[in-house]
């Protein structure tokens, strides 16, 4: 059964039956009606080429999580298989099947799928996108920016970048989340403050600034070998905590995020120190599994529903140009003691 047969059937012509399935309002309800009968009695169902032509976007929302590898040592990227991004990911579902649509997971592992991406909205296969995780200043992903399709990224650009005005963004104010840690640590008497960087991604440079700004605005000198790589993985961030311990004593390590305190925690532990009291360690993401982790971390929370709200509401704002910054909050539990 096609559009043309059930039109036959309804006495209308083949335009009023599509105007009828895309629900268009410039239809008579008696019309209406009559065609909806003819539907519903021979199951008709429109294919999804031709609602798009008929110029409906498709009930899909993608989301779109990067694989890429970036890192200096050639190791794999943190994408799909992060905690943070499977939190974030269920978050995004759960508000996009409220809005009665479906969302599309799909990973991206090399600059070039970006621009593979264009022919999706163009086409108008995909309602819209929201990308999680990418390098920030990704030529890729800028070029595709420019072309103001339905796109919403986390992370990726700051307020007074160009391209951030043609999408929309939802940003946690990483730089201030950063500046609760380190604050914190200098209150409870820490001035030997290590920090764990992460990548290549927007959130890694705006934590590290942060936590410079601390330091400088409370008087303490930055120390660059207190400023070691972790890439946002538990294993290179241990390796690097455990190759600078052998020149280095830190009382307090700070963390990019919560994976790679894991490996903090880790290697602190190996060189038969006592952790949280000979090394205090804080994350950042506050990520679900930390509530129940007996490291009891202390850490900054992103707030994962008010995230994946934003972010599925700016798909259906209809405007460009939005930016959204969350604020975060500091989770205190027990692995900072008080230096006496």
């Amino acid at each position: 059964m096609n559009s043309e047969e059930i039109a036959k059937l309804a006495n209308v012509s083949r335009s009023t039956v599509s105007r009828v399935v895309n629900n268009y309002k410039n239809v008579p309800e008696t019309t209406r009606k009559k065609v909806q009968d003819v539907i519903d009695k021979y199951g008709y169902t429109p294919s999804s080429s031709a609602r798009t032509l008929a110029g409906k976007s498709n009930d899909i929302i993608g989301l779109f999580i990067a694989d890429i590898d970036h890192t200096n040592n050639n190791m794999k990227w943190v994408g799909i298989n992060s905690p943070y991004n499977s939190e974030l990911l269920s978050k995004v579902i759960q508000s996009c099947k409220k809005r009665g649509y479906m969302v599309l997971v799909n990973t991206i592992t090399k600059e070039e799928e970006c621009r593979q991406l264009e022919q999706h909205f163009k086409n108008r296969m995909l309602f819209g996108g929201i990308f999680v995780g990418f390098p920030y200043h990704m030529k890729a992903l800028e070029e595709i920016s420019e072309k103001k399709y339905n796109m919403v990224f986390i992370d990726q650009w700051q307020k007074n970048d160009s391209i951030a005005k043609n999408v929309n963004n939802v940003n946690c104010d990483n730089v201030k989340g950063a500046k609760l840690v380190v604050e914190y640590l200098i209150e409870q008497g820490h001035r030997d403050i290590a920090f764990v960087k992460g990548d290549y991604r927007l959130s890694s440079f705006e934590r590290l600034q942060g936590y410079k700004e601390a330091l400088t605005q409370n008087g303490i000198p930055i120390n660059d070998e207190l400023i070691l790589t972790g890439e946002y993985r538990d294993d290179t961030a241990y390796n690097s905590v455990k190759k600078m311990l052998e020149k280095n004593r830190p009382t307090a390590i700070f963390s990019a995020n919560d994976i790679m305190a894991l490996g903090v925690v880790k290697a602190i532990k190996e060189y038969n120190l006592d952790f949280p009291n000979d090394i205090a360690v804080v994350g950042f993401d506050n990520l679900q599994y930390m509530d129940w982790s007996s490291l009891k971390l202390t850490t900054v929370k992103v707030d994962m529903d008010q995230l994946a709200e934003k972010a599925v509401d700016m798909l259906f704002s209809g405007e460009k140009g939005i930016y959204e910054l969350l604020q975060p909050e500091l989770v205190i539990r027990d692995s900072v003691p008080k230096i006496k």
